[in-house]
């Protein structure tokens, strides 16, 4: 199953520094295409595929506690089944796994016993495994885990019972972190208990809360603004720290200077519109292992808006993190290769360009200028330099 096409999106494209007009203004359907079309010539110049797929690869253990799957980096693991041939599979369980994302391994604490096929190893040596997993760049499945509350019957608790606290749970990576997915909640018991629902790729889910309700604005507020409007008293304090759309790509966290259905405030960079969400400034109290592949809900418990022990203190991320990066010599490279497809490939002679070839030097120049100068290399040639050491014979060191 191929999960990205190209390396580069119309949306990152757009974002990126560049002054080409040619491929801006272009309608969306076409930059797309043209982009597809460079990501299939960087793959063409590296040799290899690395955009992101999901398959299923058949690997065969070696009696050590890892299986490598050859490839990184890893987005997920969905299964990992033991295959015996004529009955049925074994999967195994995934609170026994540990996945090394960027290295593409696979690690088992927990030997496995077979007693039926006389196997009592770790990857016993010469058995098969089939591992369905997904590799490579240009996608990227975690989102902030769905989730809900109960209250929670505890003998020691310091919430406060009755007072707003807003919850937000984040999603995190071999690679970052996701933005988090929030609600208001309340307890009358002083603790709470969120049960969330996993997520493909997800290593650790981390619960952040901070003191007080979610709101949303009710007038547009431009970059720079010091002053944020409600339909009511949100009931933010003076000092208190709260955060604009932290849900979404303008996340940022001011300061209440005045307190009321107006609030005044330390300058917002971003502007917001009306129905910008804002909530208090989240801290973390907590943290959930992660299931890997597993679809089991996952439950704690927090019964304190203290940061654990053993941990620092953090405020919930303003920034989507939770995506393997993209190397930036492919970023650059697939631009100029869909450049290329515009110029290089369209009669170069007649758009007033001349090429030549001397062994894998190409250079170009405006014809109209003669031959003298010393000539720049083609975009193909600085999209091939870009990429020489992403290229599988360069992988090698051959």
């Amino acid at each position: 199953m191929q999960l990205a096409t190209s390396y580069l999106s119309v949306s990152d494209y757009k974002k990126l520094p560049n002054d080409n007009a040619t491929l801006l203004n272009r309608p969306d359907d076409q930059l797309s295409a043209i982009l597809v079309r460079a990501s299939g010539y960087a793959n063409a110049i590296m040799k290899r595929n690395l955009l992101a797929r999901e398959r299923i690869e058949f690997i065969t253990g070696d009696d050590t506690a890892s299986l490598s799957l050859g490839s990184s980096p890893v987005i997920y693991v969905r299964q990992i089944e033991f295959l015996q041939p004529g009955a049925s599979g074994y999967v195994l369980p995934a609170s026994t796994i540990l996945l090394d994302a960027p290295k593409g391994i696979i690690e088992t604490y927990a030997p496995i016993a077979l007693q039926g096929v006389g196997y009592q190893a770790v990857f016993p040596s010469g058995v098969r495994f089939a591992v369905t997993f997904a590799s490579g760049y240009g996608y990227n499945p975690a989102a902030a885990p769905a989730w809900s509350s109960a209250d929670a019957p505890v003998s020691v608790a310091s919430l406060v019972p009755g007072a707003s606290y807003t919850l937000g749970i984040t999603t995190r990576t071999a690679w970052g972190e996701t933005l988090p997915s929030l609600r208001t909640v309340t307890t009358s018991t002083g603790a709470i208990t969120p049960t969330v629902a996993p997520t493909l790729g997800a290593f650790k889910y981390r619960l952040f809360l901070g003191r007080g309700a979610t709101a949303t604005t009710t007038v547009s507020a431009i970059a720079g603004a010091t002053s944020f409007t409600f339909a009511a008293n949100p009931g933010y304090a003076v000092g208190a720290r709260i955060t604009l759309d932290p849900m979404g790509p303008l996340a940022e966290t001011v300061t209440v200077v005045t307190a009321g259905a107006t609030l005044a405030t330390t300058a917002a960079v971003n502007a917001h519109p009306s129905g910008t969400l804002v909530c208090p400034e989240l801290t973390l109290v907590g943290e959930m292992p992660g299931t890997l592949f597993s679809p089991a809900p996952i439950t704690t418990t927090i019964a304190s808006a203290a940061t654990p022990d053993g941990q620092y203190a953090e405020v919930a991320p303003l920034v989507d993190s939770s995506a393997a990066p993209t190397p930036p010599e492919i970023i650059e490279a697939v631009q100029l290769l869909a450049l290329s497809s515009i110029y290089e490939r369209n009669n170069l002679a007649n758009r007033g360009i001349a090429m030549t070839v001397s062994g894998e030097k190409r250079t170009q120049w405006k014809s109209t200028e003669g031959s003298s100068g010393r000539g720049t290399p083609t975009l193909w040639q600085q999209a091939e330099d870009l990429l020489a050491g992403l290229k599988l014979s360069g992988v090698f060191g051959k």
